[in-house]
């Protein structure tokens, strides 16, 4: 259900532009709005709500300053809506929080903690609410802004006029559109409560509900027995019924003074009779005064106090005793009539021992003197013993002074130091050294088991110091190996092992002449020469001073500088471009940036030079230096994020922008007049900027240029109009014009409110400049009437799409701040610009724009257009097959992947580049209607026997079809002759390095075809097992196609089973000549494939001793009976004279050497021997 609800608040004794100056904030009315908005989410999340906490929005209203007999009061209103609940009790329970109290300033500061914080400085003296829609039938009906001449503030109703509001101004943008204010004020409703009757002034609740009050304000009625959220505290009579509910800051009622506690934190939820004992079975634990005098009863399951619990000792599992509201815990005393009992206080980490204990615990003695230590009770997880161990003089702990006693005198949680009084830490944990145990200091490391005594819980050998200059601070258990995070800098012994840890950097554990080497977390790790600079694996220089004595290196990105050389440098490293600290300098060596120039011989590469830019702090009310930034920087190290910034015009109109100081980003909440124009990231200040000429008190040659520094280039501006002159860089407008400047991540709409409006010039070089100017309520840049020179650019959009933001001066290309470009295809331009699209194209558009054109990295969407026949050059389209021409989608030009959900199955044209993407059909093969002309089939490494994409051939040569760049290797088939060649047909692409043998069919594609002979033997495709030829062989139809990439001519014969065994490509000159032999050309195969295959001229082929088989074309020769290879026809290529053998057709089909007879050639015995001539 949608809820609204309807809340103001009136400022005592201050004007609406007096609440603005005072915060230094001239939206208070948005900031408020934004306040309210966090606290309806933190209790909707609260009531289990979390998805309706997300649709909070408010819409604010204009601040309204009165005057009411000389008094003035900053009125402030606000609407806040909200939806995905199925009650209305959110809605009920801050409307209870903000009508409470109204003429008193009594709204509910826990419900409504946001604006309490907002609104702590200044005096709330009215505040109201009401659960009205702000509409009702089309008429504005807006709460009474909060006032003493409010309704519900009169004791009648009045007829006489209020006094007239005077609004400020409002600033256009806010988290809701904003409905104008109404002339008049709608009457404000019963000031009781809902179920609630105005009895003689008072409102009092209808018979058999429950009241709740504040104080003495009824805020609701309810049916039943629980009280409200924003009364939650019931009182009740001595049987235990409810009569009434209280807000938790409304104190218990005299008669019902017995209060109630439960939980963890315990709190208070019940005011009840006092019958003078704790009786309500479950509520034992009696609370009581510093005096014993009983006043409430906790749960005793709750195992927690609303004061300080005393708790009985480890025995018994330190059981609540009683509450008790005290500042500390009884002394401990063995005298008569002292006491020993709850006298050992659980404090937190690193407070003083005289801070208020969590618990009072007791710790017999003689015992064990340990503290609780609990994994799974934070309640009772204090195992920070502070020790005290007797004698004291000389102290105890050795072997040579045992301690005769021991007493545990505190408890602290994990991660305390220890106490002045017992500053020793005693370390336990060899890897992660943590304080276990505070006792007396002593000079020496010379704890033991033996020596630390009875009931000492931490009893070891503890000889590893920790040290502070010259004084032992702490000592760690023997075998630790790693330093406690205080103390990161370890001393070691000749062997390597850890001898004790410092707070300062030493050269210990190094030899003369040495410095040491720290990584990013302290660690020591070796050791350099002191006359060598540091090296770029340690890169920072830790300098003893200025300009010579080095006393350490550390790693990059050290997060600060050490101890006693705290003082750092910040610069960079090259390549990086990044401010990290290069040196830190010994404490008080800097007293001036100026002093720090480095020479670059003495760092890496990158860090020297002048470090000119201060680091300043200003928390002791006296500037501080506290560091010093490379002065090439232009930015401020992050730990000094804000910037001071002088922008400098010279005569001639060129700028330079200079950094002054960097401060910490918490310090600094208004610019200074010195600095008058503020630098926003976002909505954050984080920059001060001050405008000058050079030289100083220079005329500039016309009005000053409109600009801000590098860093915040959006200029916000009070002019609408911030155009160029024609021809040259000078501006229309003055300095005085800039109310401030916007970094390149933020947007006018967004972040500067009352100048929304985006103009952004594209005619300027070497980039365009932007502008957040007032706005002018236009939909297009055409109704842009403060600037003709706008009125044909670009429209620039919010990301829903709904609302026109901005203008550019020209057309053709979106600038970079709103590169998402909106494109008519018919008329092939773009028409707008967004920075963002939240939704989709069509939801954005209305569907006018609904193809989306996305970058082939990520998906990333690049623009939008209108629904085209095709997409643009280029361009990969997105469909439903291979063969519609209805475009869902485009993605940009070189995309190489279908990333679009739904549609990523590839299709690839003729020449191996993706051109559409499809779903996918999950098919074997592309043989499919849906797949059209794409009838090539693309396998992945992990598509197994599906197809992993499909591709169009070359139809008007098909052998210049080219593989997909993801699988290139090719698998051929050979067809049937035409024309007296043979034609070979591209059927498949695979990855590269599948081995051959797939199977097509009835096809197995066997034979590889491989590269040229003696280099890396690499198989580019693969052949039909059914070929009898190699394409690119002579009389095929590659032979005159050479640039192919299946130009793989020549082969390689088999002599079991005879035939086609492997193709081989051949170097870029062409065939070897005939002379050649096998095992020259082939190298190691030479010895397998020995016998040669010529074409009179070449060397085309070679073959296994015994092979039958010879290649289409080619003929088998013989030497007698002996079969020697094969070769073309006519047999006078072999020279000499030999012999053409014929079929009984008569058909040459064989050739005999010069000097073979036909006697000894079987079946041609009997034959007629005919020899070339």
């Amino acid at each position: 259900m949608l809820v609204q609800d309807q809340a103001t608040w009136a400022l005592q004794n201050k004007t609406c532009d007096e609440v603005s100056a005072q915060l230094n904030n001239p939206f208070v009315n948005n900031t408020l709005a934004q306040k309210v908005i966090l606290d309806f989410q933190a209790e909707l999340t609260r009531q289990g709500w979390p998805e309706a906490a997300k649709t909070v929005v408010a819409v604010r209203q204009p601040c309204v300053t009165f005057d009411i007999n000389g008094t003035k009061y900053a009125s402030y209103r606000v609407l806040v809506r909200f939806n995905s609940t199925t009650t209305t009790a959110v809605k009920d329970t801050m409307y209870l929080g903000a009508v409470s109290g109204p003429c008193v300033g009594g709204y509910n500061k826990t419900l409504y903690s946001n604006v309490a914080a907002l609104f702590k400085d200044f005096k709330v003296s009215q505040n109201n609410a009401n659960r009205q829609n702000v509409w009702n039938n089309g008429v504005p009906n807006w709460i009474e802004y909060a006032a003493p001449n409010m309704t519900v503030c009169q004791p009648k109703p009045s007829p006489s006029p209020s006094p007239s509001p005077v609004p400020v101004d409002s600033p256009s943008p806010s988290p809701v559109a904003s409905p104008s204010p109404s002339p008049s004020p709608s009457p404000t409703p019963d000031p009781c409560p809902s179920n609630a009757t105005l009895v003689n002034g008072t409102c009092t609740c209808n018979a058999g509900l429950l009241p709740s009050t504040n104080g003495t304000i009824l805020i609701s009625c309810t049916a039943g027995t629980t009280c409200p959220v924003a009364a939650p505290v019931a009182i009740k009579d001595q049987a235990g019924v409810t009569t009434g509910c209280i807000t938790t800051t409304t104190p218990c009622p005299a008669s019902n003074s017995l209060v109630f506690y439960s939980g963890s934190p315990s709190v208070r939820i019940e005011c009840r009779n006092n019958p003078g004992g704790c009786n309500v079975p479950g509520f034992s634990i009696q609370v009581t005064n510093a005096a014993g005098v009983v006043t409430g009863c906790a749960n005793t399951t709750s195992n927690d106090c609303p004061f300080v619990a005393f708790r009985t000792s480890a025995a018994t599992g330190y059981t609540i005793a009683k509450c008790t509201d005290v500042t500390s815990c009884p002394v401990y005393s063995t005298a008569l009539g002292g006491n020993t009992d709850y006298t050992v206080p659980l404090l937190p980490a690193n407070a003083p021992l005289t801070a208020v204990p969590k618990a009072c615990i007791t710790v017999p003695v003689p015992g064990s003197q340990a503290c609780p230590a609990s994994a799974t009770n934070p309640l009772l997880n204090y195992p920070v013993e502070i020790m005290f161990a007797e004698p004291t003089a000389p102290v105890c702990g050795s072997d040579a002074t045992p301690c005769i006693g021991n007493r545990v005198v505190a408890c602290y949680a994990s991660g305390t130091d220890c106490p002045s009084t017992y500053a020793l830490r005693v370390f336990t944990n060899t890897t992660s050294p943590q304080v276990a145990e505070c006792r007396q200091l002593r000079t020496v490391c010379d704890l033991t088991a033996f020596g630390m005594g009875t009931g000492n819980p931490n009893g070891a050998t503890y000889n590893l110091p920790v040290v502070n200059g010259v004084n032992v601070e702490g000592c760690m258990i023997t075998g630790t190996t790693a330093c406690p995070a205080a103390y990161p800098f370890p001393t070691q012994s000749s062997g390597g092992a850890l001898t004790g840890c410092q707070k300062t950097p030493a050269p210990q554990g190094c030899t003369a002449g040495q410095i040491p080497l720290f990584s990013v977390n302290g660690t020591q790790t070796g050791c350099q020469p002191a006359g060598t600079i540091c090296g770029p694996a340690f890169p920072v220089t830790i300098r003893e001073t200025l300009l010579g004595q080095r006393v350490a290196c550390a790693a990059a990105g050290i997060p600060q500088c050490p101890p006693g050389y705290s003082f750092p440098a910040y610069g960079v490293f090259s390549p990086s471009t990044t401010l990290t600290i290069t040196n830190c300098f010994k404490d008080n060596l800097i007293t001036s940036c100026s002093q720090v120039v480095i020479s670059q011989a003495d760092v890496q590469p990158g860090a020297g030079g002048a470090y000119s830019t201060s680091i300043i702090s200003n928390t002791t009310g006296t500037a501080q230096l506290r560091g010093c930034v490379q002065s090439s920087a232009n930015t401020c190290p992050s730990a000094a994020a804000f910037t001071y910034l002088t922008l400098t015009f010279a005569v001639g109109g060129a700028s330079t922008t200079t950094i002054d100081r960097c401060v910490a980003s918490s310090e600094v909440a208004t610019c200074p007049a010195d600095y008058p124009k503020p630098g926003f990231t976002k909505s954050a200040l984080t920059a001060c900027i001050k405008y000058v000429t050079f030289p100083a008190g220079g005329t500039l040659p016309g009005p000053t240029f409109l600009k801000c520094p590098s860093t915040y280039p959006i200029v916000i501006t009070t002019s609408s109009d911030p155009t160029l002159a024609a021809g040259n860089t000078a501006g229309v407008d003055t300095v005085d014009k800039i109310v401030g400047c916007l970094s390149s991540s933020s947007t006018c709409w967004e972040n500067s409110p009352s100048y929304s409006f985006t103009l952004i010039n594209t005619g300027v070089t070497p980039a365009p400049l932007s502008f957040c100017v007032p706005s002018v309520g236009t939909a297009t840049c055409a109704g842009y009437t403060p600037s003709a020179a706008f009125q044909n650019g670009l429209n620039l959009f919010r990301p829903d799409g709904l609302a026109l933001v901005g203008c550019t001066s020209g057309g053709g290309t979106c600038p970079s701040l709103y590169s998402i470009y909106f494109r008519d295809v018919t008329a092939n331009t773009v028409v707008r610009c967004q920075a963002s699209v939240a939704g989709t194209c069509a939801s954005v558009s209305n569907n006018v724009f609904p193809v989306e054109i996305r970058s082939g990295v990520n998906a990333t969407l690049q623009g939008c257009q209108t629904q085209p026949s095709v997409c643009g050059a280029n361009e990969v389209w997105v469909v439903d097959n291979g063969t519609t021409t209805a475009v869902r989608q485009c993605l940009s030009a070189g995309t190489t992947a279908c990333s679009v959900s739904g549609f990523t199955f590839p299709l690839y044209s003729s020449a191996g580049v993706l051109e559409r993407c499809m779903p996918n059909p999950q098919t074997t093969n592309c043989n499919g209607l849906a797949l059209g002309s794409y009838t090539i089939e693309v396998f992945s490494a992990t598509s197994g026997n599906l197809v992993a994409g499909c591709q169009a051939p070359n139809t008007a040569n098909p052998l210049l079809t080219a593989c997909p760049a993801s699988a290139p290797q090719f698998y051929l088939v050979q067809g049937a002759p035409v024309g007296g060649q043979i034609p070979f047909t591209l059927s498949q692409c695979r990855p590269a390095g599948t081995a051959c043998g797939a199977v097509d069919g009835t096809t197995t594609f066997s034979i590889p075809l491989m590269n040229v002979p003696q280099g890396v033997e690499t198989t580019l495709g693969c052949l039909a097992s059914s070929a009898t030829t190699c394409p690119g062989a002579t009389g095929t139809t590659l032979s005159a196609l050479t640039t192919s990439p299946y130009y793989v001519p020549f082969f390689l014969l088999s002599s079991s089973p005879s035939g086609l065994a492997m193709c081989r490509q051949v170097p870029s000159a062409g065939f070897p000549s005939s002379g050649t032999t096998c095992a020259t050309f082939l190298g190691a195969l030479g010895a397998t494939y020995p016998v040669a295959t010529t074409s009179g001229v070449f060397l085309v082929g070679c073959g296994q001793t015994g092979s039958s088989f010879c290649t289409s074309g080619f003929v088998p020769v013989y030497n007698g009976a002996t079969r020697t290879g094969c070769t073309v026809l006519p047999c006078s290529g072999l020279g000499g004279s030999p012999v053409t053998l014929y079929s009984a057709a008569g058909v040459a089909e064989g050739c005999g050497v010069d000097g073979t007879t036909c006697s000894t050639l079987s079946p041609y015995s009997t034959g007629v021997q005919i020899k070339n001539a």
